[in-house]
C-alpha cells in the first residue's frame, strides 16, 4: 500500500501531488504512454469528481494540482491501473530492456513485483492562494527547466496550453486559479 499522508478529514481538498516512476526511469517518452495517462485522468474526473487545476506528464514523473471526492481511492485506483496497463504496454514494446529494468528494480525483485510507480507520493495540501499559484507555475515551468520546449505552452501534456492557449484539446482542466 503506497504511503498517502492524507488524513481522511482533508481528502476533499486541493492538493499538489507527484507521481514517480520507480528509479526515475523514462517510460513516457511515447505517444501510447501520455494517452494512458491523460485516459485515466478523464476517467477519474467523471468517476470520482476529480477537478483538474494543473498538470504536467514528463518523462518519469507526473505532477498534478488538483481536487478530488475521494484522494485515497483516486491515489490507489490511478497507480493500480495506470500500472497493469503500463505492464501491458511495455510487453508489447519494441523497447524491451524498459520491461526488464522495471520487473528487475531491486524493490520489484525483492518483493516479486510489478511496480512501476514509487511507494511516496508526497502529496501537499494547498491552504493558500500563494501556494496554489506557486505549484501551478512549477509545474508549468518543468518541461522549460528539464529543456525539452522553450515556452511553457509548447509541452503538449501540460496544462499550460490549457492556461495560456485556452486549448482543453488533450483534457479539461479548471483554469480558474482558486482553491
Amino acid at each position: 500500500m503506497p504511503t498517502l499522508r492524507i488524513k481522511k478529514s482533508l481528502r476533499k481538498e486541493t492538493y499538489f501531488i507527484t507521481f514517480t516512476t520507480i528509479g526515475w526511469i523514462d517510460i513516457f517518452t511515447q505517444p501510447e504512454y501520455f494517452e494512458l495517462i491523460i485516459i485515466s485522468l478523464k476517467f477519474f474526473q467523471k468517476k470520482l469528481d476529480l477537478n483538474l487545476y494543473g498538470y504536467v506528464i514528463m518523462t518519469n514523473h507526473i505532477h498534478l494540482l488538483l481536487k478530488c471526492s475521494n484522494m485515497i481511492t483516486f491515489i490507489k485506483n490511478f497507480k493500480s491501473y495506470t500500472t497493469k496497463e503500463i505492464k501491458q504496454r511495455i510487453r508489447e514494446d519494441t523497447r524491451t530492456y524498459l520491461f526488464d529494468l522495471l520487473k528487475n528494480f531491486p524493490d520489484n525483485r525483492k518483493k516479486n513485483k510489478f511496480r512501476v510507480w514509487q511507494s511516496n507520493n508526497w502529496p501537499e495540501l494547498v491552504e493558500t492562494q500563494d501556494f496554489f499559484n506557486e505549484k501551478l507555475e512549477y509545474i508549468h515551468e518543468n518541461p522549460v527547466t528539464k529543456q525539452f520546449v522553450s515556452h511553457e505552452e509548447d509541452w503538449l501534456y501540460s496544462s499550460a496550453r490549457n492556461n495560456i492557449q485556452d486549448d482543453h484539446s488533450i483534457i479539461k482542466v479548471d483554469t480558474s486559479h482558486y482553491i
